[in-house]
């Protein structure tokens, strides 16, 4: 990844004003893969089509998901799970992109709307939401819990997931009875 500054992000602005017009076809992906295009709320870029899968960067469009998710991110910036900077592209460019990443794996692009990738992104920045206030802590509960009850299938990957978040109380055999 590499920072950015003032002059860096108005290229970028332009290169996705050219490519949005254009789409992101296999032929495009191609030339733009080993670009440093897609701007970080850390306020670094990442590749296109990154090397490695560690650089795998998550996304929202839901206000109150990102809310939480900038919160704990923001706990410890340079620890933080990625997140792309939706802020950073029009409509159409995130639109474009989005959509691309849902049929190409190769991104390393993720929906945190989609309940899973939320947990995936949760579980990665697990370290930082141990560290987070029990307010911040209860408003992740509460993303989980309201996701949780609205999903009708359950997979073992989001079971997994959510025992090892910290969000959760113990509760004793002597408190419910």
């Amino acid at each position: 990844m590499i920072g950015a500054d003032q002059e860096i992000r108005s290229f970028v602005d332009h290169v996705w004003k050219w490519i949005t017009p254009l789409g992101l076809t296999n032929r495009t992906l191609t030339a733009i893969g080993p670009l440093w295009l897609l701007p970080l709320t850390n306020g670094k870029y990442r590749k296109m089509q990154p090397e490695s899968a560690p650089l795998t960067v998550t996304y929202t469009a839901v206000k109150n998901t990102k809310d939480i998710m900038l919160k704990i991110a923001g706990l410890g910036p340079e620890s933080a799970p990625l997140m792309l900077d939706s802020d950073a592209f029009s409509a159409q460019s995130l639109s474009l992109l989005c959509q691309t990443a849902s049929k190409k794996s190769n991104l390393a692009i993720r929906n945190a709307d989609v309940f899973t990738h939320f947990l995936e992104w949760l579980v990665e920045g697990r370290h930082l939401l141990e560290h987070a206030n029990p307010a911040d802590k209860a408003c992740v509960l509460d993303a989980i819990v309201d996701w949780f009850w609205g999903c009708k299938n359950h997979d073992k990957l989001a079971k997994q997931s959510l025992r090892q978040l910290c969000v959760f109380k113990r509760v004793r055999r002597s408190e419910v009875d």
